[in-house]
């Protein structure tokens, strides 16, 4: 049975879709290539020591993705970059050694070597850290921190507040009251006064002596 590329080992693991099917398949695919990339990927104690980003390279013709397998012949020429392997070259050396690397592989080949270095699987998706986990045992880096987007505040929008112009109706003129004439009042009625009458004196009747 021939051995399948690498490119297309990572793609068909990442399109699987249960975490269960995912690391059935790693489990029956892994091989040696498939094992040191995936830890240069995910490790936190290796990796390739160079800049970040793809590099200015040739590429050689378009992706032949079943029948890239150039990787495994490379495999020295990878070594050479992990850690300090190559830390007594200058490096300038060293990221043009990498070019050259890169343009003898196959370019579905090249751009996976690139995200391996930079630990950004960005074409496989689906190959996470917790696959990775239940497969190796070995240091994994850490999951990159996800920032909360700012809360959006909507900004209210003021409309304009147009006033309509309200009509007003003009009130009758009012009639000016009739003054009212003066009544003079009657004088009240004296009342009639009554004398009381006094009571007759006792009058002395003769032959009534004082004694």
């Amino acid at each position: 049975m021939a051995i399948k590329p690498v490119p297309l080992i990572f793609l068909e693991l990442s399109e699987k879709k249960t975490h269960l099917e995912k690391v059935k398949y790693l489990q029956e695919q892994r091989n040696d290539m498939v094992d040191l990339l995936l830890e240069l990927a995910f490790s936190k104690k290796i990796r390739i020591t160079l800049p970040d980003g793809a590099p200015n390279y040739q590429k050689t013709g378009e992706a032949a993705l079943y029948n890239a397998h150039l990787l495994y012949a490379n495999r020295r020429q990878i070594e050479m970059f992990i850690n300090d392997n190559t830390a007594h070259i200058p490096e300038m050396r060293r990221e043009s050694l990498f070019i050259d690397l890169l343009e003898n592989l196959d370019p579905a080949e090249a751009e996976l070597l690139i995200q391996v270095k930079d630990k950004k699987l960005t074409s496989y998706p689906g190959i996470t850290r917790s696959v990775i986990e239940k497969v190796y045992d070995f240091e994994l880096i850490d999951e990159p921190k996800t920032e909360e987007p700012a809360p959006v505040v909507e900004e209210k929008v003021v409309e304009p507040v147009v006033e309509t112009p309200v009509e007003v109706t003009p009130e009758p003129a009012k009639k000016p009251a009739a003054k009212k004439q003066a009544t003079r009042r009657k004088p009240a009625a004296k009342k009639p006064t009554t004398r009381k009458r006094k009571s007759p004196t006792k009058t002395e009747t003769p032959g009534s002596e004082v004694k």
